[in-house]
């Protein structure tokens, strides 16, 4: 996607991640309806707040709401300028 290369069920500091992107440091996490519930919600965010804290990006998208439209509209701006135009 974009040119970059994502490998699929990464393991980082012990969490398996959806998506891993090395050259971006980029998580990306796919969620289904069931972390819509408080719990998943306190471990996805403490999990996130650890990724971050060493370095990552980390972008959630709701598995309903991802069309590669929204995953280009969401990656283009990490990536560097004039790297993958987006065509209107």
């Amino acid at each position: 996607m974009l040119g970059l290369k994502f490998r699929r069920q990464h393991v980082i500091s012990g969490f398996i991640v959806d998506f891993y992107c090395a050259e971006l440091r980029l998580v990306l996490e796919l969620d289904g309806p069931q972390h819509a519930q408080r719990s998943p919600i306190e471990y996805d965010g403490a999990r996130t707040a650890f990724l971050e804290a060493r370095g990552y990006t980390v972008i959630r998208l709701r598995n309903r709401d991802l069309t590669r439209e929204r995953l280009i509209r969401t990656l283009q701006p990490l990536l560097p300028a004039g790297a993958f135009p987006l065509s209107r």
